[in-house]
């Protein structure tokens, strides 16, 4: 996998901006709010065709325009492809990939593959389970139509429902809320079956990758915490019915995989309560490598890594390790000055300053 070249036309705060990648490293230097971590999302954008960072895609449109586009050339699989994006400040969204308009926004999942590593991922472990579960979708959604398309439906389905629980104030029709859940229980299930084999496999990537972290002091492994204990659509909407009542007086969906959560043990035990400081970020480090470790075997090629400011949020030897590790890949990271990526050979470095690209340096 390997991304030629990036073109952003109103994106954030960049008017315009071309930019030519290295097959290797690319580095985005500026200080912070200059537009470097734009770049970064822009490039996820095509992996999964929204924000890393939770914005809408409206948001994206620089303030002073109506519109934005975003074009990407790259290699994938060993074929060229070219891929276009333009989102209206309707919400309205275009897509075309090598000349072709695609009708749906998950006719563009899987042909790019990115995996993003930021500073708020260092908090996996101890933060609140939706951090967890949006690392999940993340990762799946590119490798796996069918899961994009039933996350998708199950979002649309459950907002309703929940629209309908709250304007019943407790008062919902039982035949009614039914219904809701008889919707929900197909891409329900499909949903809890992809996220327990998915975190089923990277709990055996990232314990080898721990192990060798830890100088093989430390197993790693990762659970799967699912709010429903089935993945038949029959058995999620008995699931689901039984907690009907329940649902009548709090206003709001109370069981499905948008309550789900992935635990992660150390030799054991529960690393959010028990691991030191930075047994929580070597775990995190072999995470989100698992992740790129996992595209490799179903793809045989890595994914583009984005490594937005991480490596000033790690220790000497954490740096290390993950300079070692991304030797063989495509990468793009950013920083606010070079002391920070001083164990980082060669590559390209694009200085960004006031959403442009004020200067470029090779190696």
């Amino acid at each position: 996998m390997e991304a030629l070249r990036l073109y952003l036309k109103n994106y954030r705060n960049i008017g315009e901006m071309p930019l030519d990648f290295e097959k290797n490293v690319n580095i985005f230097i500026g200080k912070n709010g200059q537009g470097k971590t734009n770049i970064l999302e822009a490039l996820y954008y095509f992996a999964c065709q929204k924000s890393f960072r939770g914005a809408k895609n409206r948001e994206l449109i620089k303030w002073d325009r109506d519109y934005l586009e975003i074009t990407l050339d790259f290699i994938s699989g060993g074929r060229d492809f070219h891929a276009v994006t333009r989102i209206k400040k309707t919400a309205s969204r275009e897509n075309f990939l090598n000349g072709v308009k695609k009708r749906r926004a998950g006719d563009m999942i899987g042909v790019f593959n990115a995996v993003i590593f930021a500073p708020e991922h260092l908090g996996l472990i101890k933060d609140g389970p939706s951090v967890r579960r949006s690392v999940i979708d993340f990762s799946l959604c590119q490798t796996d139509g069918e899961y994009f398309a039933a996350l998708e439906k199950y979002k649309k389905v459950l907002e309703q429902k929940n629209s309908f629980l709250r304007a019943s104030d407790g008062r919902a029709d039982p035949d009614m809320l039914a219904v809701w859940n008889e919707q929900l229980s197909a891409p329900a299930s499909v949903i809890i079956g992809r996220r327990a084999k998915f975190i089923e496999e990277l709990s055996e990537f990232a314990n080898s990758r721990q192990l060798d972290i830890s100088g093989g002091s430390e197993k790693l492994s990762a659970v799967y915490v699912p709010s429903i204990e089935a993945d038949t659509p029959g058995a999620v909407y008995a699931a689901m019915s039984d907690k009907a009542a329940a649902e009548n007086r709090a206003g709001v969906s109370l069981s499905g995989p948008h309550r789900d959560d992935m635990e992660i043990l150390i030799n054991g035990r529960e690393a959010k309560t028990f691991a030191s400081q930075g047994q929580q970020r070597s775990a995190v480090l072999s995470l989100k490598l698992s992740e790129c470790d996992m595209f490799y075997k179903k793809r045989g090629e890595y994914p583009v890594l984005l490594l937005d400011d991480i490596l000033s949020e790690l220790d000497k030897s954490r740096q290390s390790y993950i300079v070692e590790a991304i030797r063989d890949r495509q990468i793009f990271l950013t920083c606010c000055d070079e002391e920070s990526i001083e164990k980082i050979e060669n590559g390209r470095r694009f200085y960004i300053e006031s959403g442009a690209a004020a200067g470029i340096k090779e190696g």
